[in-house]
């Protein structure tokens, strides 16, 4: 999910409630997040 959204101010923070959007909409934000469990030999 995007970093912008919160349950308190943002219905499309669960998968089921989103819509589709415009790309001139400013809820058609982009964010996302990258995890790793930090003991890879090669960093990415």
């Amino acid at each position: 999910g995007s970093h912008l959204c919160h349950a308190s101010y943002c219905n499309r923070y669960r998968c089921s409630a989103r819509t589709s959007n415009t790309p001139e909409s400013s809820t058609g934000h982009i964010g996302f997040r990258v995890a790793a469990d930090g003991t890879q030999a090669d960093p990415v």
